[in-house]
């Protein structure tokens, strides 16, 4: 007659064995790029899409020159280009998260600071998610794993890495690179790649506009989804201090430091104005402003432009959007185009703004801020009059889906 302790003998002699070897097996593959750089040669394909662990250890791996930090809108939008930022040496990095909320943005920011010793960071932030909580936003950044200690990172990553290589999920990944690795085709089942430097190319945009409903379909529901948002925690105090912690930072380690307010479509900052929080969103940007005069009168390499509102560039009509299709700049009302985030890159860098719409990308300063919010308030007005059809559109989708 088998004891309870003779089996859980038995267990553990059969199962540990068979547990290890399932997850150095898995670790061996590394399909989705977890501890392996993207591109970097493996006997198993692998995914060329980043993750938010394949990210982190790159950033942690690797010093860089310049990050980029942000939501999936910085992810999507801005091109690591080193001739964009005006050297072509230097070594630029993506790393935007999908959903990353600026609580979330603040410790991930101070780890990559950390480890990577950047000597420039670009910033995008936006009304929307910034709030503090730092348990609300990407759910795939483990925060646990964050530090400024490169030993007590490698150590926390290595117990992570081991619990995910025995999970449902490793296995199933492992799966589908044995598969392709059969039938000698890539992990992504295609030759584009979906990553480059960190930001997700315009081939794994395409895929995934058509996974959402092609360009038609995918700006409502970003609208949509936009409107069911609440914004009571955006912009708040409790905000503004990490991020004016978070600048004080990076001006106390002499990292020059870009931020700019993301270029969202105007129909998605025109929610703020129906919903009645366009006063908020303007005490916003006048703390930003503040903020930024405060560390400059401290000779701090930072700038804050603003890029969001009813420009040149936001305001684009929805008379060119089709089921087929998307808007030049844009995906779908969140995230723009790589044609956007030049712009932005070259408003911040280069000499030459002669081909930059001149309501693109405004500074804000304690002394601009009054000017820069009045002219935006203006712009507003024009808008509502002269795209009042894609407005009405806009606030009919949102009516349909509440019933």
């Amino acid at each position: 007659m088998m004891t309870s302790k003779r089996f859980v003998k038995h267990f553990l002699f059969f199962n540990f064995p068979l547990l290890f070897l399932i997850g150095g097996f898995n670790f061996y593959i590394d399909a989705k790029s977890f501890h392996h750089n993207l591109g970097e040669k493996g006997f198993f394909p692998r995914t060329t899409e980043d993750s938010v662990l394949s990210k982190l250890h790159y950033l942690s791996n690797n010093k860089l020159n310049t990050i980029y930090f942000g939501s999936s809108r910085t992810w999507v939008g801005l091109p690591p280009n080193p001739m964009l930022i005006g050297d072509k040496d230097i070594s630029v990095y993506n790393a935007g998260l999908s959903g990353m909320s600026f609580g979330q943005m603040v410790p991930f920011i101070k780890h990559c600071v950390a480890l990577s010793q950047p000597r420039q960071v670009i910033i995008g932030v936006d009304f929307f998610s910034f709030i503090p909580t730092d348990t609300v936003g990407n759910t795939d950044l483990d925060l646990s794993l964050l530090t400024s200690n490169y030993l007590t990172y490698l150590i926390k990553r290595n117990i992570s890495e081991f619990s995910k290589s025995i999970s449902f999920y490793s296995i199933d990944s492992s799966i589908k690179s044995l598969n392709a690795f059969y039938n000698g085709v890539p992990y992504d089942g295609t030759q584009d790649n979906f990553s480059f430097q960190g930001q997700r190319t315009e081939a794994k945009m395409h895929s995934r506009i058509e996974d959402k409903g092609k360009g038609y379909e995918a700006f409502r529901m970003t609208i949509n989804e936009v409107s069911k948002q609440g914004f009571a925690q955006s912009g708040n105090d409790e905000s503004i201090y990490k991020f004016n912690n978070l600048v004080s930072l990076l001006c106390e380690k002499k990292i020059s430091t870009k931020i700019y307010i993301n270029p969202v479509h105007a129909l998605l900052t025109d929610i703020l104005r129906q919903k009645g929080l366009w006063l908020r969103l303007e005490q916003w940007k006048a703390e930003l402003a503040k903020i930024a005069s405060f560390y400059q009168d401290k000779q701090c390499a930072i700038n804050i432009l603003d890029f969001s509102g009813y420009n040149s560039i936001t305001t684009e009509s929805l008379k060119n959007l089709s089921e087929s299709k998307t808007l030049q700049y844009y995906w779908e009302a969140s995230h723009y185009k790589s044609e956007v985030g030049e712009l932005i890159l070259k408003r911040f860098f280069s000499k030459d703004n002669s081909n930059i719409p001149q309501d693109f990308g405004r500074e804000l300063r304690q002394d601009t801020v009054n000017n820069v919010l009045t002219a935006i308030r203006k712009e507003q007005a024009q808008y509502l009059v002269s795209h009042n059809q894609d407005i009405q559109l806009a606030q009919k989708w949102v009516l349909a889906e509440k019933y």
